[in-house]
This record gives C-alpha cells, sequence and structure tokens, in this order.
C-alpha cells in the first residue's frame, strides 16, 4: 500500500460492578512432567469479561504462566516465571521473534506449605504481576507492549520434580453496560509487530467512512485506508501464530 491514512476505532467499557460475593476458586494442580501444561480455558478458570485474574499457588519453586496469543502455546506470547533458580527469582518474558526478559524480582516468593497470593493483568498490552488479591497494588512485574494484542488463554506448568497446587478466583464481575464507541487518536509505525488477523477488505471513498466500518464492526481493532485505491482494511487484535511484520500501524498509547 503506498499511500494511506491509518486510525483506529477503540472501545470504552465503564468498570465492572461485583455483586460483592467471591466465586469459588478453581483449582488445579501440576505435577512436573507426568500431569502439567494446562490452559485455563479448559477448566473455566480463564477470564472471559476482564483482563486480570486473581490466584494463589503453593509449593517450593519453579511455578511458569505463559499468556497466550492463540489458544494454545504458539508465539507472540508473554512468560511470567515465579520463584525460578531455586525461589529468589521472578521473571517477565516475551516470545516475538526472540525470546527475551523485559523484567525481574528479586524474592524468596514462593513457600512450599502455604499459599501465596497474586494478581495478574494485561489490559491493552500492559502486562503486570503483583502480589495479593487487589489489582494494581503491590506491583513487582510490569511491562508496557509496543505492539499489544489478545491474550487467547493461560498455560500454567511447573519444573521436573515440581508439584504445584493453584486456586484460581473466577470474576463474579457483570459489565455495567454495553461499551460505547468511538474513533480514538493514530497510529506510529512500529516494527517487529505480530500480523494482525483481516477481518474484511471493502471499496470506500473515503477514510471516515472506513472509520465507520469499524465503528460498527464489533471485533474491529483497527483500519487501514488506502487513498490510492480506496481500500479500508479492517483488523481484529487477534495476532497469527509467528507471522510478524517489519513494520505495523498501531494505535498511539
Amino acid at each position: 500500500m503506498d499511500t494511506a491514512d491509518v486510525g483506529a476505532c477503540a472501545r470504552l467499557q465503564r468498570p465492572l460492578q461485583s455483586n460483592g460475593q467471591r466465586a469459588v476458586p478453581i483449582q488445579i494442580t501440576t505435577v512436573d512432567i507426568s500431569d502439567d501444561n494446562k490452559f485455563l480455558a479448559d477448566y473455566g478458570a480463564f477470564p472471559s469479561i476482564e483482563s486480570n485474574l486473581n490466584f494463589e499457588v503453593k509449593g517450593c519453586k519453579d511455578a511458569h504462566i505463559i499468556l497466550t496469543s492463540q489458544l494454545n502455546k504458539i508465539a507472540p506470547f508473554y512468560h511470567i516465571g515465579i520463584g525460578l533458580f531455586t525461589n529468589t527469582k521472578t521473571i517477565l518474558a516475551r516470545e516475538r521473534i526472540n525470546y527475551e526478559y523485559v523484567d525481574e524480582h528479586e524474592e524468596t516468593i514462593l513457600d512450599c506449605n502455604n499459599f501465596v497470593q497474586f494478581w495478574l493483568s494485561w489490559e491493552n498490552g500492559q502486562i503486570r504481576l503483583g502480589k495479593g488479591l487487589v489489582v494494581h497494588v503491590n506491583t513487582i512485574l510490569a511491562y508496557d507492549e509496543d505492539c499489544p494484542y489478545a491474550i487467547q488463554n493461560i498455560e500454567i506448568s511447573a519444573d521436573e520434580g515440581v508439584t504445584l497446587i493453584w486456586n484460581f478466583f473466577p470474576s463474579v464481575s457483570t459489565p455495567a453496560e454495553q461499551p460505547a464507541y468511538f474513533i480514538a487518536k493514530s497510529f506510529n509505525e512500529m516494527h517487529t509487530c505480530p500480523k494482525f488477523q483481516p477481518i474484511s477488505t471493502t471499496q470506500l471513498d473515503r477514510m471516515m467512512l472506513c472509520a465507520g466500518d469499524c465503528v460498527l464492526e464489533q471485533t474491529c481493532h483497527a483500519f487501514l485506508f488506502n487513498n490510492n485505491t480506496g481500500h479500508c482494511y479492517l483488523f481484529s487484535n487477534v495476532a497469527n501464530s509467528n507471522a510478524f511484520i517489519s513494520t505495523y500501524y498501531k494505535v498511539q498509547a
């Protein structure tokens, strides 16, 4: 595409309202390599509305969490390792083209005999891990992704010889109202972003009509309009597995 105007459609939603009750925890056990690599969606523990999760884990070391862009573990994804290096370090890494550490925290954090509570959030590519069950309090790991993508599932596992007991607290919140839609900001040119899945291509007269199509399409995350051809391209926020391009346009933070 030679000459293109780019923009994004963003969605606003009021904070979720809780009914004041704590959900019954979903317990999952991971046992080294014999009973390991479990996906939360298979147990009803992956949150379908909110972009955060409360959980607790009991074990001596090596609790692994993978935030995946697909239903299974295929790049791009984020890796959180809690209590690694004999329970002395907790790390946050990402896998795109290469695996790289993006943050770490040094502390003896897990307990062989007692549950330790954590929260995890991933809204708009802002990956956070904290201690306790209050989101955005006592943050220990943080990373802001330049090219955010939707998190489709979460995998948990333990290293060889390690048994971990996990309790996940599913949300009991419900949306206060339907999302409101608006056209917001423009794209910045970024590098080594995931390639996002196209929704549709249409022929239109001008950019604002393309933006309007994005607003009306529930799954539209971004749009691209080519001034030369009049082609309007709509995209979701779902990344193609193992697919990257050198240049991409994403919405400004």
